[in-house]
């Protein structure tokens, strides 16, 4: 029976006012797998399409992903702490062999050296250079740097991702014949490093990082040395009155993204509890710092974040996490509470091979950015 136009009006109005209609219960159900699998960007799209939509809709919720962690020891593999998921990748096979420097905007810089032993201070040099690669597990990209020898004592980190232009990577030696410092620079797609040296001992290396176009360095001598990029300069600023010991166990240096401070975290193996210190470059010294603000330490040799604990991870407020162990910041007024151990169904031994990661933006697009991959639920994780 043919269809009038009449008819077709009436079919287009009736589709248009089911679409609008839609029960509040369907409507929350879609924002709410927007904000679990698509981004921020999308739920706001999606409230403009109809007003009664934007009137039923659940608040807005901005997704705030904890880091993944990146194994790559015999094999390579991406966990999504949040789901529980765990990815098989195929990698380069120099991934496997390299040591893990830094990790930063999902990319994870790496070094692989030919050490020699050298003939001062039991320290190892290289009489090859060391070759220095960014590798994203994600996308399965490689960005090379340019050859540096590196003594195996150095360590490396990076400012920002280095798709960006204002990516520099800084890789900081220590001499202990001559007593200096040298930072060597350099940015993705330039192809001789810059070499920086400053006069000074301040002992062993202990951590690197990058915070507001300043490269912060801490040394076992309590000292903390800030390397300003703009004009090249070095200044030395005293550490916090604790040394680490056998007791007191020194965990790095913190970029403290929701404050733009530094963070240095120290673990009191005597005590069992962990101690926070806070620099104020004001007043040029460390505050101990009492509590969290209900936020996530995710801590690594090669890498650190802090986030905020909202809604699904809610229950890691206040916690701090070393590779897949947990503990409160400050021991609760019940001590029968115990620790969420959120992060034990991952089973992997060396901490030199695992490295936290910033996991891609959009929360469920994991099937399109990780290539090369097969995910495996929990209960098949080896």
């Amino acid at each position: 029976m043919p269809i009038n136009r009449r008819s077709r009006r009436n079919m287009k109005r009736s589709a248009t006012k089911s679409w609008s209609n839609l029960p509040p219960d369907i409507v929350n159900l879609i924002a709410e797998n927007l904000y679990y699998y698509a981004d921020y960007a999308d739920q706001v799209r999606f409230r403009t399409i109809c007003k009664s939509w934007q009137s039923t809709c659940v608040p807005l919720k901005e997704i705030n992903l904890q880091p993944w962690l990146f194994s790559c020891h015999s094999r390579s593999h991406l966990f999504d702490t949040t789901r529980k998921l765990k990815y098989t990748i195929k990698t380069d096979p120099r991934v496997l062999d390299s040591k893990i420097e830094a990790s930063k905007d999902g990319w994870v810089l790496f070094s692989k050296a030919n050490i020699n032993p050298s003939p001062f201070l039991f320290i190892s040099y290289n009489s090859s250079p060391s070759s220095l690669f960014f590798y994203n597990p994600f996308t399965a990209s490689i960005i090379e740097l340019p050859p540096l020898h590196m003594f195996s004592s150095d360590k490396a980190t990076f400012s920002t991702a280095p798709t960006s232009s204002f990516c520099t990577v800084f890789v900081l030696s220590v001499y202990y014949s001559t007593r200096r410092i040298c930072i060597s620079t350099c940015k993705p797609g330039e192809r001789t490093w810059t070499r920086h040296f400053f006069d000074g001992f301040y002992g062993d290396l202990h951590g690197l990082t990058y915070l507001r176009g300043v490269l912060y360095c801490s040394f076992c001598n309590n000292v903390l040395g800030a390397f300003r990029v703009s004009t090249n300069s070095w200044k030395i600023y005293p550490h916090n009155r604790i040394r680490p010991t056998s007791v007191y166990l020194y965990y790095g240096l913190i970029e403290s993204e929701h404050e733009g401070s530094l963070l240095s975290v120290y673990y009191d193996s005597h005590r069992l509890q962990w101690l926070v210190f806070r620099f104020d470059l004001l007043k040029e010294n460390w505050v101990e710092v009492n509590s969290l603000d209900d936020r996530t330490l995710f801590l690594n040799p090669s890498s650190t974040a802090m986030k905020l604990a909202v809604d699904d991870a809610s229950e890691l407020a206040n916690t701090i996490h070393v590779e897949c162990s947990s503990s409160f910041y400050k021991k609760p007024e019940d001590e029968r509470l115990q620790c969420p151990q959120s992060f034990d169904w991952i089973l992997e031994e060396n901490p030199e091979t695992i490295v936290w990661i910033q996991p891609p933006l959009k929360r469920g697009d994991t099937s399109i950015q990780i290539s090369n991959c097969r995910d495996e639920l929990l209960n098949d994780c080896e």
